[in-house]
């Protein structure tokens, strides 16, 4: 890894820490989850908003090849592992107990009507 790859790697982990803290922090004052906003904050430096409003600053910010591109696919994975633990953290076990019945259904409707639907459309359409 060269020099100008140290600085492009410590600039994205700079920028994606600062935007899941900042957009977390602004979803904790509107009393939402700051897991929303730290969501908001990858959909804002992903292709979805940076991507398209700035697409030089994007690819140089995110290149798509390279050592930079390695180390940062191994520290999103690692911070995807984490994510996950801090938002089951967030889980209150005693709401999920007073209304555990409609979460499984919502659950499982969520997951049962799409694959079903999915199925439906390929076994009833023809072959293209």
């Amino acid at each position: 890894m060269q020099h100008h790859d140290v600085i492009v790697f410590a600039l994205q982990v700079g920028a994606m820490l600062t935007a899941a803290l900042v957009c977390g922090q602004i979803m904790r004052a509107l009393r939402q989850p700051a897991v929303l906003g730290e969501l908001l904050g990858g959909i804002l430096l992903g292709p979805t908003v940076l991507g398209a409003l700035a697409p030089h600053a994007y690819a140089w910010l995110f290149p798509a090849t390279g050592a930079v591109t390695v180390g940062r696919d191994a520290m999103l994975k690692i911070g995807m592992l984490f994510f996950m633990f801090v938002a089951g953290l967030e889980v209150n076990p005693a709401y999920l107990q007073k209304r555990g019945r409609s979460v499984v259904g919502t659950s499982l409707l969520g997951i049962v009507l799409p694959c079903g639907l999915g199925l439906g459309t390929v076994l009833l359409l023809p072959e293209v």
